[in-house]
């Protein structure tokens, strides 16, 4: 592998001078906070800064993604909460912030202690995708098949309120249909984009129209955020692409050095490098989406506000709607609901998730319950922030593990993918959907319902992994590579 990947170094210096622009600007607007405020956010950044430093050759290695979507869900608006009258069912005021500044490093220290921990290697994560064999070729019928599944699937999910906002579905068995309608389309539609990055730009614009597709159902369904995350999804599935077309050019160009080698090998391996030349453009690509997102996103609000009320400011404009959701400070403010709960941090919280287990509620419920007053059966959560749910199960204690074990997760999804690279397009879109979820499983809840997410994800790409591989090639490194 190279030293370091042209892309990755671009991008990895443009969010360190992004990184240390914001360590200077918070400064500032921390003066005048209390002194342990000042010295926790120091050492949270500190910590944060060497991680990044850690991980300069990929900046979306599992422990530098944690690192930069917590300072995305809590980091960012600290300083921006602490420094103005900002009002959160109370005012959010010093003491809470160093509490939430304890939580996130305590959630940061155990999901990076579990991507060292090497226990991922006896997790069977390698046989849920086709090991060896690549995907097939996106053709013209299955464009065609693609491109129904995705319309049909937006009808009958408009059709019966699946997951639509602030509406219960009119359908048994509502959750299971969702993961189908939802994540396992998402699926096939991310296929279609890394295979088609693989063929050509007719099938890359193909794997771009149906995730669009995907956006505009969630448009219909009033979220605003099924805009955010299909950009998201879409810039992990290039950026994995890119990068690992890097490291096979490297693979590739190191294997025709070696001695000794047959010409007939030499000629194959050639022909392969000449299809390996030109790596996906992320920027001419990504312009397309920019372009979509912002006529998107004030649909998404207008519906949501006739729907739901309120928030009607969020409709006018990108630029208005940035501005108050980094102000609105979501993961903050959750996480800073459930610290006031106590009036003190508590170590395992009397191990609370048993008294909850045997009242027969959620740890969601009981937050949506007791702070935000959601009545039983309204279809409507608030949630605990990420870091909020293991908090209220088990203390301190409760969020280290929690994230302990994503963080061994992570690392074995990621050592497939490296594993994998060059034979298998799927595992891309795997790991680009539990990149993801970790957004989700920070800024929002990370609950039982984020384990069902993971595990339902992995059992689709599992099914579609045997249904997409293609029994006549081989792998590259095997045929054409070896000695």
């Amino acid at each position: 592998m190279e030293k370091k990947e042209e892309l990755s170094g671009r991008i990895y210096n443009v969010v360190l001078f992004l990184w240390f622009f914001w360590i200077i600007y918070s400064v500032g607007l921390l003066l005048g906070t209390s002194l342990t405020l000042i010295i926790l956010y120091s050492v949270y950044l500190g910590f944060s800064t060497f991680v990044l430093m850690l991980i300069r050759g990929d900046v979306f290695h599992p422990i530098g993604l944690f690192t930069v979507v917590c300072f995305l869900a809590f980091g960012l608006n600290i300083p921006l909460i602490a420094s103005g009258d900002f009002v959160f069912l109370g005012k959010i005021n010093d003491v809470i912030l160093v509490r939430i500044l304890l939580i996130i490093l305590t959630s940061q220290i155990g999901f990076i202690c579990g991507c060292f921990i090497p226990l991922s290697k006896y997790l069977p994560l390698q046989k849920i995708v086709v090991s060896g064999k690549r995907s097939v070729k996106v053709s013209g019928i299955l464009a065609i098949v693609g491109v129904l599944i995705v319309l049909f699937a937006g009808v009958v999910r408009i059709k019966f309120h699946l997951g639509e906002a602030g509406v219960q579905p009119t359908i048994p068995y509502a959750g299971i249909v969702q993961y189908i309608l939802y994540d396992g389309v998402l699926i096939i539609s991310c296929w279609f984009l890394a295979q088609g990055l693989r063929q050509g730009k007719k099938y890359t614009f193909l794997g771009l129209v149906l995730i669009v597709g995907i956006a505009a159902t969630q448009v219909m369904l009033g979220w605003r955020g099924g805009i955010i995350h299909s950009v998201i999804i879409v810039f992990f599935i290039f950026w994995y692409t890119n990068l690992l077309f890097q490291r096979k050019r490297a693979k590739i160009k190191g294997a025709l050095k070696k001695p000794r080698r047959s010409l007939s090998r030499n000629y194959r391996a050639r022909n392969i490098m000449k299809s390996a030349k030109k790596s996906p453009k992320l920027a001419v690509w990504l312009m397309l989406l920019f372009i979509i997102v912002p006529l998107f996103m004030k649909q998404a609000n207008r519906i949501r506000a006739d729907k739901l009320g309120g928030e009607s400011e969020y409709s006018e404009g990108v630029f208005n709607f940035v501005e108050k959701t980094v102000a609105r400070a979501q993961g903050t403010t959750r996480l800073a609901s459930v610290l006031m709960l106590k009036s003190e941090l508590t170590l395992t919280n009397d191990f609370y998730i048993l008294d909850l287990i045997k009242e027969g509620r959620s740890i969601t419920k009981f937050v949506d319950s007791e702070v935000y007053g959601v009545k039983e059966g309204q279809s409507h959560s608030v949630g605990t922030s990420g870091p909020g749910g293991p908090y209220i199960a088990a203390g301190v204690v409760g969020v280290f593990v929690a994230y302990l074990l994503l963080g061994v997760l992570f690392r074995g999804v990621y050592v497939v993918v490296l594993k994998e690279y060059d034979n298998f397009p799927l595992v891309i879109v795997w790991y680009a959907l539990f990149c993801h979820a970790l957004f989700g499983a920070l800024s929002e809840n990370f609950n039982l319902n984020t384990v069902k997410l993971l595990f339902a994800v992995s059992i689709l790409i599992f099914i579609f992994s045997r249904m997409v591989s293609d029994a006549t090639a081989q792998d590259f490194s095997r045929q054409n590579i070896k000695k």
